[in-house]
């Protein structure tokens, strides 16, 4: 894991980021709803648009007969987009995280999520102004436990949120 991720960040962290989008939230960074864009902004001119038009639950895998259930609960599988503005925006799927009500935080690869079959998955890579991506990022998470999910910098770092309900 630790491989993929500092290959994807490639020596090109434009750090500090931050994200713009509704009220603020803890340390600064954004607060949004399920629907509604983020906009990423750092060093070199750096702006992207991210945008998470949906959080959907899942009790099973798309394909039963080739997907795992959810060892956690259910599937929350997260329809995200990204659009590059200026600058150059790294992305992966590993900077979204699922945080329940009880602030236990969730990844693409906790649990089943990486073998429930939601594609096309978003991937990783980086955008330039004008390119845009997009995909599912899949959780496995306890049922019922939502409250957020969140968008980091490559360090970890909150950039944005968006609140389930």
């Amino acid at each position: 894991i630790i491989v993929i991720v500092c290959a994807q960040m490639g020596g090109s962290v434009k750090a500090p980021l931050t994200g713009q989008q509704g009220s603020t939230g803890n340390h600064g960074s954004s607060v949004a709803k399920v629907g509604q864009s983020i906009t990423v902004t750092g060093n070199g001119n750096l702006k992207a648009v991210v945008r998470l038009a949906s959080a959907r639950v899942h009790g099973a895998p798309k394909d039963a007969s080739i997907g795992s259930p959810p060892a956690n609960g259910e599937y929350v599988v997260a329809d995200v987009t990204i659009s590059g503005v200026s600058g150059q925006y790294d992305f992966n799927p590993l900077y979204f995280n699922y945080v329940t009500a009880t602030s236990h935080s969730y990844t693409s690869l906790d649990g089943n999520a990486a073998m429930a079959g939601f594609d096309p998955s978003l991937s990783a890579g980086t955008l330039s102004a004008g390119d845009r991506t997009g995909g599912f990022v899949t959780f496995d998470v306890p049922k019922g436990a939502g409250a957020e999910i969140q968008l980091t910098d490559p360090l970890g770092s909150v950039i944005g949120t968006w609140k389930l309900s």
